[in-house]
């Protein structure tokens, strides 16, 4: 139909313009922890002290629902959608795979993380896989509570003994605790479940001196 103005004039033809219809949302993604990230003794246990760890994100790049340069991951942590977002680029479409900083996880804890995928016309993916990072970024110092053999007066530190049997004392649950004699290391011990460690020594004492031990602490998540 022809266009006129209040006027009468008659607009001038116009040559028809096509519409492009998308609504094809983008391809579920799925997520995992970047083993970079993952850090301590496990690169696959998810278990990390790194507060905005790389989580891989792979991307379906042929087909119906391809995600191209340009769309938008979004971030859902705990359940609730983030206000920073990443921008797909082509180097990660040539990839097939984001390789991208979360959100600060915030406070130690186990962390629930999914992504969805939208487009410039607002399509959106259905939200990946669920990932669970556990953030552990705190360790306590370890103490050494005793000795054996304690000769004489319990807990004075003095003994009569020629060589040491155990060091004992307490750290986090299950860490690694390193035993010091100065600055030289006498071995390791792992802490129980209580945070409990002892550990057994031959180290020989002689007469009159005085030993000064010590101890160090690391744990799952590489925190010392």
């Amino acid at each position: 139909n022809a266009i006129r103005d209040a006027a009468g004039n008659f607009a001038p033809d116009i040559a028809g313009q096509g519409v492009t219809n998308n609504n094809v949302a983008p391809v579920t993604p799925s997520i995992s922890l970047d083993p970079l990230s993952d850090s301590g003794t496990y690169n696959n246990d998810s278990i990390t002290n790194v507060t905005t760890p790389n989580i891989k994100v792979s991307l379906t790049t042929t087909g119906s629902g391809a995600v191209v340069a340009g769309d938008i991951i979004e971030f859902i942590v705990g359940g609730v959608t983030s206000s920073i977002t990443y921008s797909i680029t082509a180097a990660d479409i040539t990839n097939g795979l984001a390789t991208v900083p979360t959100p600060n996880l915030g406070a130690d804890g186990t962390k629930s993380l999914q992504v969805k995928i939208l487009d410039p016309v607002g399509n959106i993916s259905s939200a990946s896989n669920t990932l669970s990072i556990t953030l552990d970024t705190q360790i306590s110092q370890p103490t050494i509570t005793g000795f054996t053999p304690d000769s004489n007066v319990i807990g004075d530190n003095i003994t009569n003994a020629t060589a040491l049997a155990t060091l004992s004392g307490n750290a986090d649950a299950n860490s690694t605790v390193i035993i010091y004699q100065g600055t030289a290391i006498q071995g390791t011990v792992t802490a129980d479940s209580s945070g409990s460690w002892t550990f057994s020594t031959s180290a020989s004492l002689n007469n009159g001196n005085t030993y000064s031990y010590s101890a160090l602490a690391f744990d799952i998540a590489g925190n010392s």
